[in-house]
């Protein structure tokens, strides 16, 4: 059945291929997937109502009770509309969350946006920080990056944070960097190159897996200068609607495009051809749709290579919600990180890892689900993240650096 659808440091991040985590009480950080909701609901406007070629950006502000707890931040969407970028007011340290492609982008970017928000906003100092995102969903948008860097004023302390690797070309990259603007690149491609493309200068590139972590830094032994690399990936996300697992024998489902995995019709004829497509998730609301229907999800990586490393943004999503996930082995090194998370086995074993999960009465998978999402939200919550990338100790020193 189918659904339609450059300096040399590298962190001692790498020591996380060996981490053990600990689990720390889990923090309240303040940031929903609500806002988001609130979020597609402007944009969609937005995209209705305004001329392609205008641009700007729609500052949606502080959600009505859903502020973080300490500080103040901006929230800034970046799609067309008749309010011009705000310049730089008071000694405020700005951060700018971009990222740039067609709508459906946006959605598969949220985990990162909302990660990196969370993790901000929980700051010691968070009311030194003014955070500025935005998408740039058009080619018109995109060319006039540059105007709207310039329009922001950046200067040394303040920090631009790239998020994929479509459209960068435009960003004037050099003299953010000579300005001191501490420029970041988020990776989150799992084959592609260290750099979205050449003339990038970024003072860091942020992975969402461990994999693509040890790439990039072995990559840059021996240059000078390099970036600093840091593991970030997509963390817990708060205020999820909790999969359904009401049903007994729920069906299983592989949630994404079927095509980019070359062994997907041996894996379906080995469920007997139960295994239900879905390519149609791409907002808040059609997910909490799929994520309210009973079903035991079937995770696949890219290609079907086993050294691939785990997509943690709609890991990100689904383990949030508490859904069940069996996967098809991965990298070793991103697998550890989702120990007791998410049963990993090989390919000719998924169908019996399934059975055994459908077999279990709901109320058992209802526990399972909840123990797993407590167990996520410690080990990926934005704060443990950015404590263990150093994202905080380089907030602190920020204005010291890049000098």
């Amino acid at each position: 059945m189918r659904t339609k659808p450059f300096f040399t440091h590298v962190l001692s991040g790498v020591a996380l291929l060996v981490l053990t985590y600990a689990e720390p009480q889990a923090v309240d950080i303040g940031y929903s997937v609500q806002t988001l909701i609130q979020f597609e609901q402007v944009i969609g406007h937005a995209s209705r109502t305004q001329p392609k070629r205008q641009l700007g950006s729609h500052v949606i502000g502080k959600a009505p009770r859903m502020q973080p707890k300490r500080g103040q931040i901006s929230q800034v969407i970046g799609k067309a509309s008749r309010m011009q970028p705000k310049r730089r007011q008071g000694s405020k340290k700005r951060i700018c969350i971009w990222s740039s492609g067609v709508e459906l982008a946006m959605f598969m970017y949220m985990p990162f946006y909302a990660t990196l928000v969370s993790g901000f906003s929980a700051y010691h100092d968070a009311g030194s920080l003014v955070i500025d995102q935005r998408t740039f969903n058009t080619s018109d948008q995109i060319a006039e990056v540059g105007a709207t860097v310039e329009q922001l004023e950046l200067q040394k302390g303040d920090m631009f944070i790239a998020i994929g690797n479509v459209g960068w070309e435009h960003a004037p990259w050099a003299a953010m960097f000579n300005k001191g603007v501490h420029t970041v690149y988020h990776q989150t491609e799992p084959m592609g190159p260290c750099f979205p493309q050449g003339g990038v200068m970024v003072r860091e590139i942020w992975h969402y897996s461990i994999k693509n972590l040890v790439k990039c830094t072995n990559e840059g032994k021996g240059q000078d200068p390099w970036p600093t690399n840091r593991f970030v990936p997509s963390g817990f996300l708060q205020g999820m609607k909790q999969a359904n697992h009401t049903r007994h024998w729920p069906p299983p489902t592989f949630l994404g495009c079927a095509v980019a995995r070359p062994c997907f019709d041996a894996v379906q004829a080995s469920f007997n051809n139960q295994i239900q497509i879905n390519y149609e998730v791409w907002n808040q609301l059609q997910f909490d749709t799929f994520i309210d229907t009973p079903t035991i999800l079937i995770d696949i990586p890219k290609e079907c290579d086993l050294q691939a490393p785990i997509a943690t943004s709609r890991m990100t999503l689904v383990l949030s919600a508490g859904a069940h996930v069996i996967a098809m082995n991965s990298n070793p090194d991103d697998e550890r990180l989702f120990e007791g998370l998410v049963t990993f086995v090989p390919q000719d074993q998924l169908f019996e890892a399934y059975e055994y999960a459908a077999s279990l009465p709901p109320q058992e998978r209802t526990d399972q689900a909840a123990r797993r999402v407590k167990l996520f939200e410690q080990r990926f919550a934005p704060t443990v993240l950015f404590e263990k990338a150093g994202v905080y100790a380089l907030l602190d020193n920020l204005t010291t650096l890049n000098g």
